[in-house]
């Protein structure tokens, strides 16, 4: 093949690459996509009960930080699945066009058609994370990109040092624990270098000031204790042994657990190729080339926190960047296979989808039809979603509280784990929420019980707490509905 003609196959793929990029920017901001009952629901509630005026940590529990309530529910008063959708999608392809644009003024472009065409890809997969808000994965890409880059020099400007601050905070405010595991990255390689490199220990300096500060703004504005319990205690200690998943099986329909054995085989083979060339590289590419390996890492503790294909996409989306940004300094067609090994599985997310405008809003709409009909104009100062029995649960439908989204939720524990609402500690926290609860309460009550997981849910059982209070508290039924292919009892507590 003759430089011209690589030229155009080279040409042809960052076309291809683009528009897989365009079409699932469309299928993003179009709201094509399905907001999860659970996790995709809990986000929605937080800035809708925000907007309304309720305190997270206090009137509706969370184990996310409060960035996004107060962007959506304080700041612009977004209140709205249409308007959440609009507002996520142009902060998201805002930071990949600050990403791209970055990328293309240090590497330039008449080289770096097959890196573009990657990065391409990868933005398109980090565009398929829509439930999880892909803006603190995105946030933290650039500004480990930006530290990146600033290796080269003696140290970080006044301007870098802030800008690289005020990054810091903003993404300890959508997720702190990523944040906190970069800056103990960037800890390791100044021990490492000795503190040598001067941009790196300005990086770390930063970062940890700004950590520092959103962590003080958040304690101070919502309370330690509360803060604490929610973001700290209950994710960890809690409800974290009733989550954790053994390695996958990766027979179908599970085949594309396989992604996690498969990242981590092309991170050995990354460092095995980083190693090799070793010998080549200057003390500059030395200490790029360490900071791209210890990226990924930063990912790696919520990919062993549940192995499945979804948990795994964070860590190959860095791994998958920082083998992109290795082979833009050294040409070595082992990192190419290694990122074909990585992207290939990717590929059956990736297949073209029906954009249909608004359809994450209609869904919800259809799912809560068949309950919303059946409480319409019942008089109420409260609502709850519970269940029959927390002897075997893993999650509830959260969406059920827009049935009635005037209301507020007569419980702080809107979201039901395993470890929390079936312990004799929170199980009687709960139920004496739900007695003090103004009163009449709606309750949707699920029946029946949910497939348990390969882990500790297995062989959970529930203290009763909750179950006593709403079987021997006064209530009368109205019938039942269905959600989410749920059925639900649906009960007046007067």
């Amino acid at each position: 093949m003759n430089t011209s003609q690589s030229l155009m196959s080279k040409k042809t793929l960052l076309l291809l690459a683009a528009f897989m990029f365009v079409f699932w920017s469309l299928f993003y901001v179009s709201g094509s996509f399905e907001y999860s009952e659970f996790d995709g629901a809990l986000r929605l509630l937080g800035h809708h009960y925000t907007a309304q005026g309720l305190q997270q940590y206090v009137d509706f529990g969370a184990v996310y930080p409060p960035g996004p309530n107060i962007l959506l529910g304080s700041i612009l008063k977004v209140d709205s699945v249409v308007g959440h959708t609009v507002l996520f999608s142009t902060i998201s392809l805002a930071i990949i066009s600050i990403f791209l644009y970055c990328y293309y003024r240090k590497f330039g472009l008449k080289n770096s058609y097959i890196q573009l065409a990657m990065l391409l890809v990868l933005f398109s997969v980090s565009l398929l994370h829509i439930s999880g808000e892909p803006i603190s994965l995105l946030l933290l890409s650039l500004l480990a990109f930006l530290h990146y880059l600033w290796i080269d020099q003696e140290g970080l400007s006044k301007k870098q040092f802030c800008l690289s601050l005020v990054m810091t905070s903003s993404i300890v405010f959508f997720r702190w624990d990523t944040m906190f595991l970069y800056m103990l990255m960037l800890l390791v390689l100044n021990a490492v270098l000795r503190g040598e490199q001067k941009a790196l220990l300005h990086a770390f300096s930063s970062v940890l000031i700004g950590f520092v500060i959103a962590c003080s703004m958040i304690a101070f504005g919502y309370g330690f204790r509360d803060v604490f319990e929610w973001a700290v205690n209950i994710p960890i200690s809690v409800i974290g042994p009733y989550r954790n998943l053994p390695f996958p099986a990766i027979t179908p329909p599970r085949i594309l657990n396989a992604l996690v054995y498969i990242s981590a085989l092309v991170y050995v083979w990354y460092a095995f190729v980083m190693v090799s060339y070793k010998k080549m590289m200057t003390s500059v590419d030395k200490k790029h080339f360490m900071f791209l390996l210890g990226f990924p890492l930063v990912y790696l503790p919520y990919l062993l926190g549940r192995t499945d294909w979804m948990h795994a996409l964070p860590f190959v989306h860095v791994l998958a960047l920082s083998l992109v940004l290795a082979t833009a300094r050294i040409e070595r067609r082992t990192l190419y296979v290694a990122l074909a090994f990585l992207i290939f599985p990717l590929f059956r997310l990736l297949l073209p989808r029906s954009i249909q405008v608004n359809r994450s809003s209609t869904i919800i709409e259809e799912e809560l039809a068949s309950c919303r009909n059946m409480v319409h104009g019942i008089p109420a100062n409260s609502v709850f979603v519970g269940r029959a029995s927390y002897q075997r649960f893993l999650y509830n439908n959260a969406m059920l509280y827009f049935v009635r989204p005037e209301l507020p939720p007569a419980s702080a524990f809107i979201s039901e784990e395993p470890g929390l609402q079936n312990s004799c500690k929170y199980g009687e926290i709960v139920a004496a929420q739900l007695k003090d609860a103004e009163k009449p309460m709606i309750a949707f009550i699920e029946m029946g019980e949910q497939v348990m997981e390969r882990n500790k849910t297995a062989t959970m059982a529930s203290c009763n707490k909750i179950e006593d209070f709403l079987s021997i508290a006064e209530h009368y039924s109205i019938g039942s509905c269905s959600s989410y292919d749920k059925p639900y009892e649906i009960r007046i507590y007067p």
